[in-house]
C-alpha cells in the first residue's frame, strides 16, 4: 500500500514538471514572436515611415532622419529597399537604404518636381518650399516586387 502512495507522488511531480516546462516554453515562444515584427506589406512600412518621419522632422534634423532610416532599414531586413529624396527646395539629396546601409542615389530635379529612377521606372514627386521627405519602399519577394510611395 505504501509503495502505491509513493508512485502516485512521483507521478504528481512528473506531471507538475511537464506543466511548468510547457508554460515556460509557451511564454518564451510568444515573447519572441512579438519581439520581431515582420512586415507583410509595403503599405504597413509606408504608414510607419509617414508617422515616424513627420515626428523626426518636426523636432529634429535631416541628419536625425538619415540615422533613423539606416537603423530602420536594418530592422526591415534584406527584402526591403528604401529610396529617399529629402531636403529643402534647391538643396535636395537622394539616398538608398538597404540592410542598414546608406548610399547616395542619383535623382533629377526640374522646377518644383524631383524624380528618381529605379530599375528603369521613374518616380516623380512634387517638391514644396520647406522641408521635404519623399520616399519609395520596395519589397522584393522571389520574382514579385511590391512598391509604395508617399
Amino acid at each position: 500500500m505504501r509503495d502505491h502512495v509513493k508512485n502516485k507522488r512521483g507521478q504528481f511531480y512528473l506531471v507538475a514538471t511537464v506543466i511548468i516546462v510547457a508554460t515556460i516554453l509557451v511564454y518564451t515562444g510568444v515573447t519572441n514572436y512579438y519581439l520581431k515584427k515582420t512586415y507583410s506589406t509595403v503599405e504597413e512600412v509606408k504608414e510607419e515611415l509617414d508617422i515616424e518621419s513627420s515626428h523626426i522632422l518636426e523636432y529634429g534634423t535631416f541628419d536625425d532622419l538619415r540615422d533613423f532610416l539606416s537603423k530602420y532599414s536594418s530592422y526591415l531586413g534584406e527584402n526591403f529597399e528604401l529610396y529617399v529624396i529629402m531636403g529643402e527646395l534647391g538643396e535636395l539629396n537622394a539616398y538608398k537604404y538597404h540592410n542598414g546601409e546608406e548610399s547616395e542615389y542619383d535623382y533629377s530635379q526640374s522646377e518644383e518636381k524631383a524624380s528618381i529612377t529605379i530599375e528603369g521606372i521613374t518616380y516623380s514627386f512634387e517638391i514644396l518650399p520647406g522641408k521635404n521627405f519623399k520616399f519609395i519602399v520596395i519589397n522584393k519577394i522571389s520574382e514579385e516586387k511590391y512598391v509604395a510611395k508617399n
